[in-house]
């Protein structure tokens, strides 16, 4: 090898290190870590929720200290005592509670708003709509019916509970919407609510995907006579035997419609069912027939896709044997 291919090669090595370490930097630059992530969050409280402060600590400050409470899911009293910078958890408190819930809730709902709308496509989507319970053990701050009961969790019955509207987009959950759930409150209400939301800022709804918590005759009524939403439901299966449970039998999913009364609520609807049937095949350590229902109204698919395609964009259901 001659003295001039021996340049070309140590030009091209130098070329090739230059290269990668510009690369090396162009990545770093790019890539997402805790602080980053930390100042983003707290830029954009900081423009939804604006808070007045006088003294040492700013707005910033106080809401630093509620994303580390909500990163490391812990208290605000436990984060105010572990780091020295933090303020006191009297200061903290004292400066929350100058937001209302809501405008706390509509000012969530501008925020959640103006960031999906910049993603997602103007077309028609499917949206699904649950309903979050977070355990709570102390006493009502303000109204008794903030508070909710439902099934025994983490040592409690009593729930702060809020509804979002969402869907999944390029395997992203993006949420549109966010309602705080009070006491009594009807779930008619709650999904009239969370639509008109979705509309509002522009979306079609192609057809609901709704959680276990919304079913119910006068839910199910209102969907399909009052506002003729099409959607997707699982049926809460109770006892034994009879009821919805007589329908679980065979060995292919098929369709039925199923008369639904209740007696509380003085109303009577016939909907259309899906009875889902999958097999175990050694999942969970069983191997047996597993049996799914819902309520489908106004969505046109497969038996067999229905589990499928409730399960990929809501959180998942328990199955009925």
């Amino acid at each position: 090898m001659n003295e001039k291919s021996k340049e070309k090669d140590v030009d091209k090595t130098w070329a090739q290190t230059r290269k990668n370490r510009q690369e090396k930097k162009l990545d770093k630059d790019w890539t997402l870590n805790g602080k980053v992530i930390l100042k983003l969050t707290v830029s954009v409280l900081c423009n939804c929720l604006i808070i007045a402060t006088q003294g040492t600590y700013k707005p910033e400050d106080i809401f630093r200290t509620v994303v580390a409470s909500c990163a490391m899911k812990t208290s605000l009293k436990q984060v105010c005592r572990r780091f020295k910078r933090c303020a006191s958890l009297t200061t903290v408190r004292h400066h929350l509670k100058k937001i209302s819930l809501e405008t706390l809730e509509n000012r969530a709902n501008i925020m959640l708003a103006k960031f999906a709308t910049t993603i997602i496509p103007k077309h028609a989507h499917r949206w699904a709509i649950d309903i979050t319970h977070r355990p709570y053990y102390g006493e009502a701050y303000q109204q008794e019916n903030e508070i909710v009961s439902s099934q025994p969790k983490k040592g409690t019955t009593r729930f702060h509970a809020y509804a979002t509207i969402y869907l999944i987009q390029m395997g992203k959950r993006f949420t549109l919407a966010i309602k705080y759930v009070r006491k009594g409150e009807d779930p008619r209400d709650i999904i009239d609510y969370l639509v008109e939301q979705v509309q509002s800022q522009g979306f079609c709804v192609h057809y609901l995907l709704l959680d276990r918590g919304f079913y119910s005759a006068k839910v199910i009524h209102h969907l399909m006579h009052v506002r003729n939403i099409p959607f997707i439901m699982p049926v809460v299966v109770h006892g034994k035997n009879g009821g919805f449970r007589r329908l679980f039998k065979g060995k292919k999913s098929y369709r039925t419609l199923y008369p639904l009364h209740s007696v509380k609520e003085g109303i009577t609807v016939t909907f259309p069912a899906h009875i889902v049937i999958k097999y175990a095949k050694g999942k969970r350590g069983k191997h047996r027939r597993e049996y799914y229902g819902y309520v489908v109204h106004g969505v046109h698919l497969p038996v067999k896709s229905t589990h499928e395609i409730h399960v990929s964009s809501v959180k998942p259901q328990f199955s009925k044997k």
